[in-house]
């Protein structure tokens, strides 16, 4: 698992950076079209009924302790996502905020109001996780499934922003898109959308990637990604940027910055 330490500068000049990085002696790593596929995880909200289901029945006790495990990461999940009123209800139905049931369920005694069909209501307002996905990727000749998870997203301006340190990555690598998709589509998670983008990579020292990235409909921006927050800043003003200049967003966010939906299209692709 690791956490990605990256800003991106939006609407950059793709030959002017070029050349800056050519001074600075960075080393070139190619320029790939990235195919990219994702996928939803399952609703919050079927999932919760499901591992509630299977505390009720009390399988057994490695059956229980796993679906605690759920559960716990399930309602974590859910606390970067529920609403003030259902944050409210919650306390009202169980006298606890959701981080302390959270840590509750993992313990023996697992309070008995998460069984209730009060608290499965507000559940029931849960669907998919935006900030939390599947990505297969193919680049380079290399294809890898990613699970992908952004906290504490907050809206400025009707653009979603979160801090530098809140990107959660875990990823391994499968020895082609086929078989990739054929073990996401097995473990029933649900196929999104179709994306292309062109990637021109470059690599300073100290491990530091420096990325050019391409997409359909939008300008082209620059995505700096190092192990420290220090570093990324440092790397910018070498690039002739300022701190001030640096977007922390996804790449969906990018889009609904330029007043477009990522997820509206099916298939985004170069003509």
């Amino acid at each position: 698992m690791s956490k990605e330490i990256e800003v991106k500068v939006l609407g950059i000049d793709v030959s002017a950076v070029r050349e800056k990085l050519n001074s600075l002696e960075a080393t070139f790593k190619g320029e790939t079209l990235q195919r990219i596929y994702t996928y939803d995880l399952f609703p919050i909200s079927s999932t919760f009924l499901s591992i509630i289901d299977t505390l009720k029945k009390e399988i057994g006790r490695k059956e229980t302790e796993l679906a605690k495990q759920k559960l716990h990461s399930l309602l974590l999940d859910l606390l970067d996502l529920i609403n003030d009123e259902d944050r409210k209800r919650v306390l009202k139905i169980t006298g606890a905020n959701l981080g302390d049931i959270a840590n509750q369920v993992l313990t023996e005694n697992i309070p008995s109001l998460i069984f209730s069909a009060e608290f499965a209501e507000v559940i029931s307002n849960y669907n998919t996780n935006p900030n939390k996905w599947v990505r297969l990727r193919a680049s380079n000749g290399k294809f890898k499934i990613a699970l992908k998870q952004i906290y504490n997203r907050r809206t400025v301006d009707g653009v979603r922003q979160h801090s530098i340190n809140d990107v959660k990555e875990i990823e391994v690598e499968v020895d082609s898109i086929e078989n990739g998709k054929l073990l996401l589509e097995e473990l029933g998670y649900f196929h999104k959308n179709y994306q292309e983008k062109k990637r021109i990579s470059f690599i300073l020292e100290n491990n530091v990637h420096v990325d050019i990235d391409m997409w359909p409909h939008i300008p082209p921006y620059l995505e700096v990604e190092a192990d420290n927050e220090r570093t990324v800043y440092a790397v910018l003003e070498k690039l002739n940027f300022k701190k001030e200049d640096a977007r922390i967003l996804n790449a969906d966010d990018v889009f609904t910055f330029y007043g477009l939906n990522m997820y509206s299209y099916k298939e985004l692709k170069f003509e």
